[in-house]
């Protein structure tokens, strides 16, 4: 059977990455609608009502028209799936802290302004290293940034715990509920389920999105 001919999916996403506002307009204007159906028929409960003003959707869906992807997508169907599954993690990892909160809210602020800081932050230049290494290093990092999104929320929080904020095991137990061991088994897991999304995402094919 003849594969059919790719739409105009990618050629857009990669307009929007590179600053043509016509493109973002366009993917914004058609992928939020589409989401507004998808979120409201495939989550629950608080998840839903955490996504009624539509803040996380948009800032997500914003950020991944302005960044691109490391994909290729043919159709919008593979688009499509890749904004549904970050923005359930990005919501799933609300309703997640909203709870954590509720049971130590002194605890949960802080790690919410330490992680908006890795998160936000640029990757400081390190000294002696070449202009090429720098790109490179950043093309890494925006790799693995896009990895992490991808991720469920409770892979996403202790990943960065280790990984970023270069937190012992014991601190992250204690950000995450968890014994030290506990924590260390998660991160062991959740590593693997990384990798498995830097895998998919190196080799560039977005109907590979089921396969991590």
């Amino acid at each position: 059977m003849t594969e059919p001919a790719a739409d105009d999916t990618q050629a857009l996403l990669e307009a929007s990455s590179s600053g043509d506002r016509q493109a973002l307009e366009r993917l914004l204007s058609e992928e939020l609608e589409w989401l507004r159906g998808h979120v409201s028929k495939r989550l629950f409960g608080e998840a839903r009502a955490e996504a009624e003003s539509w803040d996380i959707v948009q800032d997500v869906v914003v950020r991944i028209l302005q960044r691109g992807s490391a994909l290729t997508f043919r159709y919008r169907a593979e688009l499509r799936a890749y904004l549904a599954r970050a923005v359930q993690s990005a919501l799933g990892r609300t309703v997640a802290r909203r709870r954590s909160a509720k049971r130590s809210p002194t605890r949960e602020r802080r790690f919410e302004s330490e992680t908006a800081l890795w998160r936000k932050g640029e990757s400081p230049h390190r000294i002696g290293e070449t202009p090429q290494g720098a790109v490179e290093r950043r093309e890494q990092q925006d790799l693995i940034d896009e990895a992490l999104d991808l991720l469920d929320p409770d892979d996403h929080d202790v990943v960065a715990l280790r990984l970023e904020m270069e937190l012992d095991w014991s601190q992250i137990g204690a950000r995450l509920g968890l014994g030290p061991e506990q924590a260390r088994s998660r991160f062991r897991r959740a590593m693997s389920r990384l990798r498995g999304w830097l895998g998919v995402l190196q080799r560039g094919d977005a109907s590979q999105l089921d396969g991590a």
